[in-house]
């Protein structure tokens, strides 16, 4: 749970890449942002 432990959160890096990408549906731009 320690952010030093992990520098670069998957969870983080796929919620905007997913809003700078709208062509994606919305139904799998939402599933990564939930877990």
């Amino acid at each position: 749970m320690k952010d030093t432990t992990t520098p670069k959160l998957p969870k983080t890096t796929t919620i905007p890449i997913a809003t700078i990408s709208p062509t994606t549906k919305p139904s799998t731009t939402m599933l990564p942002i939930q877990k």
